[in-house]
């Protein structure tokens, strides 16, 4: 092992702590965990401790498209957002697209309570990877018009607040997937997801509502397919 470089050490090492982790959730919840979320949280592991030793986090303002751009070639882009109705509910809502702008599928649901903005739009980011996960996607775009929860993704540095709870649960959701991107868009930029959000409290039950979109959301979508 002398020869071999510090990225191959760090490896090495998160791919043993996994294994032991994976023995114990065996024997101790009998519980198996896919070989393929092993490596990916080792992977997500070493990137953290890279990031760590780096330093300061990054405070710039990320890269914000005006409109709805169209994901890679067999990638499927998820845009999610988040409404508030003060003193009463908060709805979400999540829309599906394929390379050619079309929707996949779309989920919208209501909470009977008001959350602060930023724990909303996350857990709206939680919710849409969830349902991916479900439909058994593998490549994904995750896009949010929220600045604050796009920088909780990508930092590092723990969190302990609610927010810091969902914010993991994010990103162990990215584990599922053989490939993942984040992206943040403006307001304009995610105008199906915006729409369905407030269409979300259009309902009274408080289980999702899958692939229902009336007739101005999809115009809207057909619009933003068209750039």
């Amino acid at each position: 092992m002398e020869n071999v470089d510090e990225d191959s050490h760090n490896i090495f090492a998160c791919l043993l702590w996994i294994v032991w982790y994976a023995r114990n959730t065996k024997t101790y919840q009998n519980k198996e965990l896919e070989h393929q979320w092993c490596f990916n949280f080792a992977i997500r592991r070493l990137e953290e401790h890279r990031t760590s030793i780096e330093g300061i986090p990054d405070t710039k303002q990320p890269p914000r498209s005006a409109t709805w751009r169209k994901p890679e070639i067999e990638w499927i882009k998820i845009n999610t957002d988040a409404s508030i109705l003060q003193g009463s509910r908060t709805g979400i809502g999540v829309a599906l697209r394929d390379h050619d702008g079309k929707i996949v599928s779309t989920l919208t649901r209501f909470f009977t309570a008001e959350m602060e903005v930023n724990v909303a739009e996350a857990i709206a980011c939680k919710k849409g990877l969830t349902y991916a996960k479900t439909l058994g996607l593998r490549k994904i775009e995750l896009e949010t018009d929220n600045v604050t929860v796009y920088k909780k993704i990508k930092e590092s540095a723990p969190d302990l607040s609610y927010m810091g709870t969902v914010i993991g649960d994010i990103k162990d959701l990215f584990l599922y997937f053989d490939s993942v991107y984040i992206s943040c868009v403006r307001r304009t930029g995610n105008g199906v997801a915006h729409l369905l959000a407030q269409y979300a409290f259009s309902f009274s039950d408080l289980d999702p509502i899958i692939g229902v979109m009336p007739e101005h959301i999809c115009n809207v979508a057909n619009l933003e397919a068209s750039y």
